[in-house]
């Protein structure tokens, strides 16, 4: 089956083929040609498609060559369309094509007439099983493509081999594996195989998407592509990885990949190196932080990326690499108020007081999780106000610390931070200190620049401290949100509007709130005891439309609470 220059020459001579005759014998026969493939009807194919060491083929064809004549062997000839691995039917006698010899080494294989002679009886007598069989619409595309060397529906576009494979593919996953291992069976399985995956071949580009989609509705949380798209992903990423004719089928398994799990970036998907990541899973990301799953659930859920509800494993909870990309924040860079406190060499007294006024706040907080900060903010504090700074002994008389400073002149620390930035106030670092807890301000700066007013009433955070209240700004977020009031005084020497808590401000709290400290004050309960009765009676913290005010209860609350203790006799 070489088919040398020499042999064909003689074959024509013996047989009297004119060049036309020769050509259809050849392209029915396949010319090797370079890259282990076969010039075939027209068409390149890979030689495995019509060079195997199984020969189907139909019996009853043979007998009807054999039929009347006075040497069978002669009159019966092999038929080009039987070598055609994706060949399943006679159309002529509508039944299977089923083998008839077996051979590897190909000198065997091909030696027509010996392998002939050994069936003949069988041949004849017709005792060789050829099941009956209705030719699919496969079959019948497939036989007049062979024949016409054309094709002018909208498979036309495709080679053949492509089109029969991508039928093949297709149709297993339509159909799944055959439920009975009887050869004749497997054959008709086969032959409805073809069939279903040709109907979804035929309605083009969009059925082929239509079904690619609905196999990922029916996928489960743990399936990968794999799973999902069977021997059609394994094969199109390695056996037909050398045939581009597969692209455009390869494309659209590829997207729909890349938009349904989470593959990385570099990693290669169906002979493809992925250039971005399109997806995360709460744990690829994990991986990429460095955060542990448990730690970036939470601010994913914070940050509206994942959803609270959504119970699946951390590698099953999908979302879109963009949104990560999109947070105004590194994750990797977030972490808890002590250790922005550590890494800005401040005390938490000092920490507490940045909050209070808002100059450093949570990039995430919600309720049911711990608020989370960005180290990077404390430092830019220490980088604002150290611009001018100049080294001071810690004996220097006139420096002191720029909070201390801030509190004993009633100043807003942000205005003194105002000062520093404009070169109004004299900012030095001690020698014996590092980082913020060093760094001091020139007290007489601030004592002209924030001469003391006379000041009546308590600012929102002195008055949160008065009641027991310590979370930072819980009063302000009472006061900003209509809860409680407040009196605005503004310094005339300043121009500086303070918020005052006055006495009737300080009544707007206490006749709707209660902290731990004023129900103790008014029960005699320990802070201790109350914690117990608040948490068996359900009294969470005051929740505004936005956000839950820590160490605040709602009063009436908190008397039903108590009042449901007393009537239990545990008092």
């Amino acid at each position: 089956m070489a088919l040398h220059p020499g042999v064909l020459a003689a074959v024509a001579q013996l047989a009297d083929l004119d060049d036309a005759q020769l050509s259809e014998l050849t392209s029915w026969t396949g010319v090797p040609q370079a890259g282990v493939r076969m010039a075939y009807r027209g068409e390149e194919i890979v030689s495995r498609a019509i060079r195997g060491p199984e020969v189907r083929g139909c019996p009853a064809c043979l007998r009807d060559d054999a039929l009347g004549v006075a040497d069978p062997l002669v009159a019966m000839a092999m038929r080009g369309d039987w070598l055609l691995r994706h060949s399943l039917v006679c159309r002529r006698h509508e039944r299977l094509l089923v083998p008839l010899w077996t051979a590897t080494r190909p000198v065997t294989r091909y030696d027509t007439q010996a392998q002939l002679s050994d069936i003949l009886p069988s041949v004849l007598d017709g005792s060789i099983a050829q099941a009956s069989i209705v030719p699919s619409p496969f079959d019948c595309w497939l036989n007049d493509r062979l024949q016409a060397m054309d094709d002018t529906t909208r498979l036309g576009e495709h080679s053949l081999n492509v089109v029969s494979t991508m039928c093949k593919l297709l149709g297993d996953l339509i159909l799944g594996p055959p439920e009975s291992p009887q050869q004749l069976d497997q054959n008709n399985h086969l032959h409805n195989v073809y069939a279903a995956g040709f109907k979804c071949m035929s309605g083009g580009r969009g059925a082929v998407e239509d079904f690619l989609d609905y196999r990922l509705t029916k996928r489960g949380p743990a399936d990968g592509a794999t799973k999902v798209f069977g021997a059609l992903y394994r094969k199109l990423g390695d056996v037909q990885s050398y045939d581009t004719g597969f692209d455009p089928f390869r494309e659209m398994v590829r997207e729909r990949v890349l938009n349904t799990w989470p593959i990385a970036a570099g990693e290669t998907v169906l002979g493809k190196v992925v250039s971005k990541r399109r997806l995360h899973s709460i744990a690829s990301l994990a991986q990429e932080t460095g955060l542990k799953e448990r730690t970036l659930r939470p601010r994913l859920v914070a940050g509206g990326i994942v959803d609270r509800h959504d119970g699946g494993a951390d590698a099953r909870v999908i979302f879109s690499a963009e949104a990560v990309t999109g947070f105004a924040f590194n994750m990797a860079g977030l972490t808890f108020l002590s250790e922005v406190r550590r890494e800005m060499g401040a005390t938490e007294a000092q920490v507490d007081g940045l909050v209070a006024e808002g100059l450093i706040q949570p990039q995430l907080c919600g309720s049911g999780m711990r608020r989370v900060w960005a180290v990077e903010d404390g430092l830019a504090i220490i980088e604002r106000l150290t611009r001018r700074a100049v080294p001071i002994q810690p004996e220097a008389a006139g420096w002191e610390h720029v909070q201390d400073a801030a509190h004993r002149m009633r100043a807003p620390l942000a205005a003194v931070f105002r000062g520093i930035e404009e070169g109004k106030v004299a900012v030095g670092c001690r020698s014996d200190g590092d980082g913020y807890g060093a760094i001091c301000v020139s007290l007489a700066d601030v004592e002209r620049l924030f001469p003391l007013p006379f000041q009546i009433g308590l600012s929102p955070s002195a008055f949160g401290v008065s009641v027991g209240v310590k979370a930072g700004g819980a009063i302000k977020t009472l006061i900003d949100q209509g809860y409680m009031t407040v009196t605005e005084l503004k310094d005339a020497r300043t121009g500086v509007v303070h918020q005052r808590i006055l006495d009737r401000d300080a009544e707007s709290f206490h006749a709707r709130f209660h902290s731990y400290r004023t129900a103790t004050a008014e029960t005699g309960l320990s802070w201790r005891r109350l914690q117990v009765i608040f948490r068996v009676h359900g009294v969470a913290p005051f929740a505004t439309l936005r956000e839950t005010v820590e160490g605040v209860f709602e009063k009436d609350r908190v008397n039903a609470a108590l009042q449901a203790h007393r009537q239990s006799g545990k008092c």
